[in-house]
C-alpha cells in the first residue's frame, strides 16, 4: 500500500509465511490484477511489486477488516489481548 515494494520487504512484513507461499500468493494477486510485478533487468535482477488501481480499491476493505479484528478478536491480534483502535496502534508505533 506504500508504493513499490521488493519481495524481501514484503516477506519481512509478513511473518510466518514462507518464501514459496508468498511467491504463489503474489502470483495469484498478479493474475487477478490486484498486484503489478515489474522486472528491472540488470545484475542482480530487481523485481518490484505494487498495487494496481484494483488493488487500491481493496484498501478500505482491508482497513475495515483490520479494525473489526482489533476490536472483536484482540486476543488473536495483540500479545496482551487488549483491543485497540487503528489510531491507538499508530500512536504506539510512532512512540517506539
Amino acid at each position: 500500500m506504500l508504493g513499490n515494494t521488493k519481495f524481501n520487504q514484503i516477506q519481512k512484513n509478513a511473518p510466518g509465511i514462507n518464501p514459496r507461499m508468498l511467491a504463489l500468493r503474489l502470483r495469484e494477486l498478479e493474475v487477478m490484477g490486484v498486484v503489478a510485478r515489474k522486472v528491472y533487468p540488470g545484475t542482480p535482477i530487481r523485481i518490484d511489486y505494487s498495487l494496481t488501481d484494483l488493488g487500491r480499491d481493496v484498501i478500505p476493505i482491508m482497513y475495515a477488516m483490520t479494525e473489526f479484528s482489533m476490536k472483536n478478536f484482540p486476543e488473536d491480534v495483540f500479545d496482551d489481548g487488549q483491543s485497540r483502535t487503528p489510531e491507538q496502534v499508530y500512536r504506539e508505533i510512532r512512540a517506539e
